[in-house]
């Protein structure tokens, strides 16, 4: 079992005998569908799993970003996983992001790797696919060192942050009107 992200260390794993890998955060889709390719269940004999249909509290909010039913589906339609992942996802970001100008000032590729891989599970919740795989060339091309074009790429990854933030915060004000 492991939490990385990195194609290297998937390959590492798989070498070593593991027969799958599932990405953080978990879908529910994504892990039925491995658990069926692995014991070679046909596509069409589903696995079943008993949910209970909840409310979805998304649906008389405002503008609702594309992220927030990935994160309805994630969090199984439950408001206070919902809420959780959301607060946390906040204050991460502006931890994170912080520090990032100081680094880029001073060339430090490995706490940059660092911080941005500690915000890969999030990044791959709320971003477009576009800024996920920014985020995972970074997280890999920055663990070897540092080249003039990664301040741009960072600057750029931050400002889709920023951005994303604020939708985050417009949601979790939504719901607690």
């Amino acid at each position: 079992m492991t939490a990385s992200v990195i194609r290297s260390d998937i390959d590492h794993c798989l070498e070593a005998g593991m027969n799958g890998y599932v990405p953080k955060p978990v879908s529910r889709g994504f892990l039925a569908k491995t658990i069926r390719d692995l014991l070679k269940i046909p596509s069409g004999n589903r696995l079943q799993v008993e949910v209970a249909e909840a409310e979805n509290f998304l649906t008389g909010l405002q503008n609702k970003p594309a992220w927030s039913e990935r994160l309805f589906e994630l969090c199984n339609g439950k408001k206070e996983r919902f809420i959780q992942l959301l607060n946390l996802f906040l204050e991460q970001s502006v931890t994170e992001t912080g520090k990032w100008q100081e680094w880029i000032d001073q060339k430090q590729h490995e706490p940059l790797a660092f911080s941005i891989h500690k915000l890969l599970p999030n990044i791959r919740i709320f971003l477009d696919e576009k800024t996920t795989a920014l985020a995972e060339a970074l997280d890999q091309e920055l663990r070897e060192g540092w080249s003039e074009g990664h301040a741009e790429q960072i600057l750029l990854l931050k400002q889709e942050i920023v951005t994303l933030h604020k939708e985050a915060e417009d949601i979790r004000q939504g719901m607690d009107d």
